[in-house]
């Protein structure tokens, strides 16, 4: 979805136009454009107003889970989230053992200084030893921030 908007010098938009709509409901592109004068931004610097174009993408939980992508709620992108995970999955994997198969679904968030300010778990098939050891490990990970004062809340199914 692409969306048009002038942001007046108060930080607040005006003027939400639909440009491109590509989904099949009607009701977000309604929301979005209720939404975003309620948003403050940035105040634009001379006080000058300020027209853009911005894209809302949306995926699907489907879409992530088919592509091995973590769930994320807030300004974190999750293929972000995901590559922290890919390139620190050799630790993960020291906490499973050997021939091992199961699953373990983490649910965290993410500060604004990328740490992870809350863990738990939603699902285990592998025991508590396992469970444990991968919660301790991703919550000394560092991740891509939030924004400056948000939080980013991840679910994440890993399987072996």
């Amino acid at each position: 979805m692409l969306l048009r908007f002038t942001i007046g010098d108060d930080g607040h938009a005006d003027d939400v136009t639909v440009v491109e709509d590509a989904l099949t409901d009607p009701s977000v592109a309604a929301c979005l454009s209720e939404a975003i004068p309620r948003w403050q931004f940035p105040r634009p610097r001379g006080g000058a107003l300020v027209t853009l174009t911005y894209p809302f993408v949306f995926s699907s939980e489907a879409e992530l889970r088919a592509a091995g992508l973590p769930r994320v709620e807030g300004t974190v992108k999750p293929a972000a989230v995901g590559a922290v995970f890919e390139a620190r999955r050799h630790e993960l994997d020291g906490c499973v053992p050997e021939a091992s198969a199961g699953t373990v679904g983490l649910a965290f968030t993410i500060g604004d200084a990328g740490a992870v300010t809350r863990i738990s778990t939603y699902a285990n098939t592998l025991g508590d030893h396992a469970r444990a050891c991968i919660v301790q490990a991703v919550s000394s990970w560092v991740f891509p921030p939030a924004a400056s004062g948000d939080e980013a809340r991840v679910n994440h199914d890993l399987s072996w």
